[in-house]
């Protein structure tokens, strides 16, 4: 249910539907959904490492999280455009590390290329969503570790790796189709399930906190 504000006729969520944990667990569900869809789609249609063709798939892991969006917030539509760009920045940021030398990055592979694009992707995530929610509640930038981290955690075992590419039996051309995209969608799931647990503690504190124009009124 939503109601106009009187202060610059913003349009603000009252009593709205679900909160506390009911609202991080449908949350962290639907950000772990929407990560493997993402994984799924880019498993059945890569032929190699999804690399590039990942970023194509990133932005389906918002959809849910507008969903939940929706019932709370009246801007929820401009998530899925952050979500788009801040993807974007991610994907061109990837490409810009494979095109760098072999002498400074190792092969296209490598685990200091995955751990760097790993790190950014968190980064790019993070902030442009914390641009959206930042519009309606101070104290937001607690979102950006909480989407960066389980990515960060992910960009750390990368670049264990060194120069080294991933050993033969992790590479994705090796595995049969319906493999394929299994292991992709649960790899992506868990990352997703992690994201949405941290974020969704974010949210669910965030929703009870009084919006920015109601304290300026």
């Amino acid at each position: 249910m939503e109601e106009e504000s009187p202060q610059e006729g913003r349009i603000i969520p009252v009593q709205a539907e679900p909160r506390g944990g009911a609202l991080w667990a449908l949350w962290a569900a639907a950000t772990a959904a929407g990560w493997a869809v993402t994984g799924a789609c880019a498993g059945a249609l890569a032929q190699e490492n999804a690399g590039l063709l990942l970023y194509a798939f990133v932005p389906l892991s918002a959809v849910g999280q507008w969903l939940v969006l929706r019932r709370h917030f009246a801007w929820a539509s401009i998530w899925l455009l952050a979500t788009v760009g801040g993807t974007l920045v991610a994907a061109i940021a990837f490409a810009i590390l494979l095109a760098l030398p072999t002498d400074l990055l190792g092969p296209p592979t490598s685990g200091v290329r995955y751990g760097l694009s790993t790190i950014i992707d968190g980064f790019a995530l993070g902030i442009a969503q914390w641009l959206v929610l930042r519009r309606s509640v101070s104290g937001m930038d607690r979102w950006i570790p909480a989407t960066g981290i389980p990515l960060w955690m992910r960009a750390f075992t990368e670049l264990q790796r060194g120069f080294q590419p991933p050993p033969a039996n992790d590479m994705l051309d090796v595995l049969e189709y319906g493999d394929r995209i299994a292991i992709l969608a649960l790899d992506l799931g868990v990352v997703g399930l992690l994201i949405g647990s941290l974020t969704g503690a974010v949210l669910a504190w965030m929703v009870d906190q009084p919006r920015k124009w109601e304290e300026e009124a």
